[in-house]
């Protein structure tokens, strides 16, 4: 941007030069005027160009600064969203081992259960064969 500038005020300066010499040739000026008006004109586009540099540098470091507060808040932004990924991976996790244990726990329940129900119906079976034996008896 600063090169393109450069080389259209240069442009510009040669233009001006050149409309100055022309119109100093057609009023007749003396090569003295001349040379002063070119000088004079020299020295506003020097002063001019030297603005313009200054606000273009002040337009550059602005942006910088806007640029590095955004990726400022872009990498806070990333560190926050790695958080979250964490978390959740590190809930998820809980959950897991959440269910994991509530499975193991319904399968020693289930056995125990069946464990219990076959005690239970050899009792059973033990009591009628009592009977049995008894009526036989």
């Amino acid at each position: 941007m600063k090169k393109t500038f450069l080389k259209l005020l240069t442009v510009v300066i040669v233009v001006c030069a050149t409309l100055f010499t022309l119109t100093a040739c057609e009023k007749q000026y003396t090569a003295k005027e001349t040379d002063e008006l070119i000088a004079k004109l020299q020295l506003y586009l020097d002063s001019s160009k030297n603005e313009l540099d200054t606000k273009i540098n002040a337009l550059i470091e602005e942006y910088e600064a806007k640029d590095s507060e955004l990726l400022a808040k872009i990498t806070e932004n990333e560190q926050n969203l790695a958080g979250l990924r964490a978390e959740y991976a590190e809930e998820l996790k809980k959950l897991q081992d959440k269910d994991l244990a509530t499975e193991q726990s319904i399968a020693e329940l289930d056995a125990k259960y069946l464990e219990e129900v076959e005690i239970i119906k050899t009792k059973i079976n033990g009591l009628y064969l009592i009977m049995h034996l008894e009526t036989v008896i």
